[in-house]
């Protein structure tokens, strides 16, 4: 029928109908039906206008909530075929039904969820390599974790992200270096005086809790300016806001333990 309850038309005659779930294009109806001779559900799909119906379904079980994918290329559904309900999926055209639970609890009404996409690539974020950038190909040279839309250092595998503005690649940023001290144009020491990588704070090539992260130990919350101030601790400000925090700078290091700046 119309929105507004006028031009209400029957589809289906006989039998005991419900779950119906419009098909993502509103072009069909995906429903349940049972009935006599036994305690049997079926799933179904006809058109809008009632025209085309089919069964899919032929379990010879109680298999109702039909619910369409988003991109309506699958159908899932619930059944009690083995016992007790599980989840099913099907292509819309009945083929290819393959039970996707399996545990002795009951598992029923299906309801897809579409993935958030939040770039609209057509890849979803939780797998997207550059999420917040359009790349629908994927395509990364390197073999890292982030695709080259988004790599800024799109030719060397770092394990963690280049920012724009990281000429050394080495996960800071130019003016975050020049802020902390070190050689924004290396990312890595080249002697015992080269400081180079903000993570490696005893410059030996290494990320380490007792070489480096425990720097921070006494040290949380303090905060200052750039010299002349003789107390503030400027080189372990590693998100250059004036003060050292858990989340502003020592957590840069969560992950990174044991990484060695001459092999990214």
């Amino acid at each position: 029928m119309d929105a507004d309850g006028s031009n209400r038309m029957t589809l289906t005659e006989g039998g005991v109908i419900g779950s119906a779930e419009w098909s993502p294009d509103g072009s069909k109806i995906a429903f349940a039906n049972g009935g006599p001779p036994g305690p049997v559900i079926e799933i179904y799909v006809i058109g809008a206008d009632g025209t085309n119906l089919e069964q899919l379904t032929s379990i010879g079980a109680l298999s109702p909530s039909p619910a369409w994918s988003p991109d309506a290329t699958k159908i899932a559904f619930e059944s009690n075929v083995d016992g007790d309900y599980e989840i099913y999926v099907m292509n819309p055209d009945g083929s290819g039904q393959t039970q996707l639970t399996n545990n002795e609890a009951e598992d029923g009404q299906p309801n897809w969820q579409r993935l958030a996409d939040g770039d609209a690539d057509g890849v979803a974020d939780i797998v997207d390599n550059c999420p917040d950038v359009y790349n629908p190909d994927q395509e990364n040279f390197d073999g890292d974790d982030w695709g080259d839309a988004c790599d800024n250092c799109p030719t060397v595998a770092t394990p963690w992200f280049v920012p724009v503005g990281d000429d050394d690649c080495d996960g800071f940023t130019t003016a975050t270096e020049e802020y902390v001290g070190t050689d924004p144009h290396d990312d890595c020491p080249d002697g015992p005086t080269h400081d180079a990588w903000p993570l490696d704070i005893n410059m030996d090539t290494f990320v380490t809790v007792a070489g480096d992260a425990l720097y921070f130990r006494g040290r949380i919350g303090a905060c200052g300016g750039p010299p002349p101030d003789p107390n503030w601790l400027q080189r372990l400000d590693l998100n250059a806001d004036n003060c050292i925090t858990v989340a502003g700078d020592a957590l840069y290091f969560r992950g990174r333990i044991g990484e060695n700046c001459t092999n990214p």
